[in-house]
């Protein structure tokens, strides 16, 4: 009713000449059903979104989709090198008395009881100062609690399966003479229990011996300033898992990450990642350039833009791999910074032995280093590239079973609807 009271009293202005006609075609009824809905969206209560976001912390998402949030709305600071805390104490007066407001903008919330995190940090508080509006702080308040909330669960849970473990290994152990041993196993074996410790250790004695007389393969980690907070953390996990394939074959690699800054974002994401500190991990994080490494002429850049493919693997050269989730980034920036450093570049054969069904052609850091390890130990480009998932791509030589296949699923769908329509087949 309201909005069509509005377009009469303006189609009257409109007959009169009393209201002007330039300010009318911002008034048409399509732009105050669009305002309507917009002021009901911004002036919801502050109970409805807690509950919306109490539901999406039920629901069992994975990490993706958590980490999904962040992309929507979030972007990176310049602090020209500065930490937060730094940067906030160099503000001005104006920029001061506006970080003032949004903290008492948020104290307000937090007392209304809105879904806001408990604790915010320096870093946050510099996300809350360069967000362009109270709509999109709110948007960050409510990613932060999201991301609050998933941490409190996911510490409680670790609790919980730390107590319920020492539990069983109580109820598990019986006295002995000798000391403790497990129930139910003989004491009199030559079979001994190998602990997960052990295992570690043997495995990163093999990439220590690496280092010493094995290859060697670089993570490019130059990209900090390209990639998202969301694509950093993809970045981190993704070389961890790298890592751990790595630990996996008898002759690994020894892997570098060059061009790491100490205090940069990836470093940072890294040591959080692995407990605070990484020095023990059987791989190096250095700052320094692979240029002053390695030889030069040594050195092959993996790019997908390169025009040569890479034929067979070659144990006298090094191969570097760019550290870069590259969802948002469209350029080829690592074939750029390769032709500036006037490298060897080469592509692996993926169009030669594999078609892609879905998806794009983009692998995974943990994909391409798989891929590398396996071509490395048996020097078959079908084995390696059992590392791409088998539904984004196949054989060549089994694309004809796989589209017979997919015709045949096709063809039992069709029959099946027209089923449910009533037709006889």
């Amino acid at each position: 009713m309201m909005q069509r009271g509005l377009a009469k009293f303006l189609q009257f202005g409109r007959k009169v000449n009393n209201f002007p006609r330039s300010h009318v075609k911002f008034f048409s009824p399509l732009y105050l059903s669009h305002a309507y809905g917009k002021l009901t969206r911004t002036f919801s209560t502050s109970t409805t979104i807690f509950q919306e976001e109490n539901r999406w912390l039920n629901v069992d998402a994975t990490v993706d989709e958590r980490r999904n949030i962040q992309s929507k709305y979030f972007k990176e600071t310049d602090t020209g090198g500065l930490s937060a805390m730094e940067y906030l104490n160099s503000l001005d007066e104006d920029d001061a008395k506006r970080l003032k407001v949004i903290k008492l903008e948020y104290e307000v919330a937090l007392a209304s009881g809105d879904f806001v995190p408990e604790v915010m940090t320096d870093e946050d508080w510099l996300q809350a100062w360069d967000c362009n509006g109270r709509t999109q702080r709110r948007k960050l308040y409510r990613y932060l609690g999201k991301c609050e909330k998933i941490e409190q669960k996911n510490k409680r849970l670790k609790e919980e399966r730390r107590i319920k473990e020492e539990t069983r290994v109580k109820e598990q152990r019986v006295e002995s003479d000798g000391g403790f041993v497990y129930a139910g196993s003989p004491k009199n074996t030559l079979i001994l229990r190998i602990a997960d410790k052990q295992m570690n250790q043997h495995h990163s004695k093999r990439c220590y011996e690496a280092l010493q007389f094995g290859e060697k393969i670089i993570f490019d980690m130059s990209y900090d300033d390209l990639m998202r907070p969301f694509d950093i953390t993809n970045t981190v996990d993704q070389v961890l898992e790298a890592h751990g394939v790595n630990k996996l074959y008898r002759d690994p690699f020894y892997v570098y990450f060059c061009n790491a800054k100490p205090d940069g974002r990836f470093v940072e994401r890294l040591r959080k990642s692995t407990q605070g500190d990484f020095t023990y991990y059987p791989f190096t994080v250095t700052e320094k350039s692979y240029l002053d490494l390695f030889p030069k002429e040594n050195l092959v850049y993996l790019t997908p833009n390169a025009k040569d493919y890479l034929r067979d693997y070659d144990a006298n050269k090094t191969y570097i791999i760019g550290g870069l989730v590259d969802k948002v980034v469209t350029k080829p920036v690592t074939m750029a910074k390769a032709k500036r450093e006037e490298l060897t570049m080469a592509k692996l054969p993926i169009d030669l032995h594999m078609r892609f069904i879905m998806g794009n052609k983009s692998l995974c850091l943990n994909q391409i280093f798989g891929i590398m390890c396996e071509l490395k130990k048996t020097g078959n480009w079908k084995e390696a590239f059992k590392y791409i998932p088998r539904r984004k791509a196949v054989y060549i030589d089994e694309t004809e079973e796989f589209e017979r296949r997919t015709a045949n699923l096709h063809m039992k769908r069709q029959k099946l609807r027209a089923r449910r329509m009533g037709y006889d087949i």
